[in-house]
């Protein structure tokens, strides 16, 4: 991963952890965007190889809300790559994804979702080859919230075309916060 990558990432977790804090004063309503740490592990082989798990960042936007304005859906914009500078790969997932939530306390509740998406995918070594394509695939996730603010999910990706010879779907674990704006 690319230091001007891990530089973002870092900015983006200190600012959403620092959020909520902030915006403590202000009045309540359901927040329209949240960010994410996305760990990937690619279920090809030479992705695998690569480097795994893949790490980056992910911002969510909010489209619909329940009653006690917890998001029903939302479209998620993600940005993950690993390599060691001689072969690198990257996966830009565009998604859109419907929850249904299982309350388990009042700030608490599971959920489960799926959607699909278009992944935007590179594979490149250095000196040889840089090849980009773009992708359709379909996923599955079980999350769990823990506050109002802060989540965590397990997701399953399933892109149906193989791309260099490789399954670019894989699982992706993400922490993540919803920023009060």
């Amino acid at each position: 991963m690319t230091v001007k990558i891990q530089t973002l990432l870092v900015v983006l977790l200190v600012v959403g952890a620092l959020w909520p804090a902030c915006a403590q004063y202000e009045e309540e309503r359901p927040s329209k965007f949240g960010i994410k740490l996305v760990g990937f592990l690619p279920s090809g082989s030479k992705l695998r190889h690569i480097g795994s798990p893949w790490f980056g960042p992910a911002v969510d936007w909010y489209l619909r809300f329940d009653e006690d304005g917890r998001p029903t859906s939302y479209a998620s914009v993600g940005l993950l790559g690993s390599g060691s500078g001689y072969v690198e790969a990257s996966n830009y997932p565009v998604t859109y994804t419907k929850l249904h939530r299982r309350p388990i306390s009042i700030t608490r509740s599971s959920y489960t979702g799926y959607g699909a998406g278009i992944y935007r995918l590179n594979y490149r070594v250095s000196g040889y080859l840089n090849d980009t394509t773009w992708l359709p695939g379909l996923h599955v996730l079980y999350g769990q919230e823990f506050s109002d603010s802060y989540f965590a999910e397990v997701r399953f990706d399933w892109l149906p075309t193989k791309w260099r010879t490789q399954s670019w779907g894989g699982i992706y674990l993400n922490i993540g916060t919803r920023i009060s704006m």
